[in-house]
């Protein structure tokens, strides 16, 4: 388990980094956010973006990234709970999947995160994450 709590802290530094790097498309109202959540002030961001889903229920990076400051907090079933609606909006995002996994996981519900992190090792082989996570999950 203390190796999965280091996972996620990880996790949530390199999903940041992703974001920033890769999804140039980010709107104006989750920048500032990513730059409080870089700085440590987690609890600031998480209001922020639950101010930005009140406004927009339809933006599926902040119902990722809070369901991750869930995770983070050990709120698992919450953050399952953000998982799953930000898969609702767009079913095909690989972070998303894996994030559910981990919280899976984390929760002790490891055949159901087997499962995804099996579906995702099918989907995208170049996602490094889910190759170094899955023989965790067949352990248990």
């Amino acid at each position: 388990v203390k190796k999965n709590k280091k996972i996620i802290k990880v996790f949530l530094n390199i999903e940041i980094l992703l974001y920033k790097l890769f999804c140039m498309n980010i709107s104006e109202e989750i920048k500032p956010v990513l730059k409080k959540i870089k700085a440590n002030k987690v609890k600031e961001a998480e209001l922020d973006l639950l101010d930005i889903i009140k406004k927009n229920d339809q933006n599926y990076l902040a119902l990722n990234l809070i369901g991750q400051i869930k995770m983070q907090n050990k709120n698992y079933k919450e953050a399952i709970n953000f998982f799953n609606k930000s898969l609702d909006l767009k079913k095909d995002s690989l972070d998303v999947m894996f994030n559910k996994g981990v919280a899976l996981n984390l929760l002790g519900l490891f055949k159901e995160a087997e499962i995804i992190l099996d579906e995702l090792s099918k989907l995208n082989t170049s996602h490094y994450e889910i190759f170094y996570n899955l023989p965790q999950y067949k352990k248990n």
